[in-house]
């Protein structure tokens, strides 16, 4: 489907260090250790996650090739990552990058699923480590179906769909996604009303 050294490849390009590791049970998970805290900001790769995972547990079907996940480490402040609308912020990044590639329907539904034509096509799971007020690291963990086959999608619960997006256009979607992600989540203050206006018209 898509080649994730030339995603990394891309990442790289933009001054973001990235892990690349061809199993793991969950991208969010390495955050937890320190040699990959220390590169942050980092993001971790993978071919395929055994034991991936959505909000508060609930299961997310990673299949190798035809959906793509990725974890971004990066620190922040406590006001950034109190603020109740950060997944919604990074739902916003996701959309409007798929937009700059002719991706259009596509909704956020509170607090981050990312809808297709009224079908799940991604999601968002935010996990912070804090030490204290100057150490707090978030493990932003995005997942997006790009073309699981029908009988696997219906064998999962919540309505899911796929993007339906060519292999070049995932190697070239990622960068502009972490690059949106951390330009919302840094200029959070200065354009909050807009941010917020944004995602109220993106409700479904």
């Amino acid at each position: 489907m898509f080649n994730i050294q030339k995603v990394k490849d891309n990442i790289v390009n933009m001054g973001i260090n990235v892990y690349v590791k061809n199993f793991v049970s969950s991208t969010n998970d390495f955050i937890n250790y320190q040699y990959i805290r220390d590169l942050a900001p980092v993001v971790v790769l993978t071919n395929n996650q055994r034991r991936p995972r959505g909000r508060r547990g609930a299961l997310w079907v990673n299949y190798n090739l035809h959906s793509f996940s990725f974890t971004l480490c990066i620190k922040l402040n406590e006001e950034i990552i109190n603020n109740q609308n950060l997944s919604q912020i990074i739902g916003l990044a996701i959309i409007e990058s798929c937009q700059e590639f002719d991706i259009h329907n596509l909704k956020l539904k509170h607090p981050n699923d990312i809808l297709k034509n009224g079908k799940k096509v991604g999601g968002i799971l935010i996990e912070n480590i804090i030490f204290d007020s100057k150490n707090i690291y978030s493990a932003i963990g995005v997942g997006l179906n790009i073309s699981m086959p029908g009988q696997l999608l219906s064998s999962i619960d919540g309505n899911p769909g796929n993007l339906e997006i060519s292999k070049k256009q995932v190697e070239d979607l990622a960068p502009v996604i972490l690059g949106k992600i951390i330009g919302n989540i840094f200029s959070l203050d200065e354009n909050k009303e807009e941010f917020l206006e944004k995602i109220n018209s993106l409700a479904p």
